[in-house]
């Protein structure tokens, strides 16, 4: 389960697309369209930073609630790592 401590890292095997001005993440599995805040959590998205810290920069950058930018940022790597784009692992000490 992913939460606010939990940190994402983006899977080598992950392929990243832009077709039309859209971009498109995905896997063997899947693939995901990302809209400019979720493009900008795959942008932040780096194999050290938390949950929490990607949501409080994102907060910081769209004018949003901490709480809810982390809640999202939450939600939009649940579903990336659900087609095998990102791996998750819990924070280290």
């Amino acid at each position: 389960m992913i939460d606010a401590n939990s940190v994402p890292e983006k899977r080598l095997d992950a392929r990243v697309r832009n077709y039309q001005g859209n971009v498109i993440v995905g896997s063997s599995v899947a693939a995901v369209e990302l809209n400019q805040v979720a493009l900008r959590i795959w942008q932040l998205v780096d194999g050290r930073r938390t949950v929490a810290e990607i949501g409080a920069e994102l907060a910081q950058e769209f004018d949003v609630e901490a709480g809810q930018a982390t809640e999202d940022t939450r939600h939009l790597l649940g579903e990336l790592e659900e087609i095998r784009a990102i791996n998750v692992a819990p924070a280290t000490a």
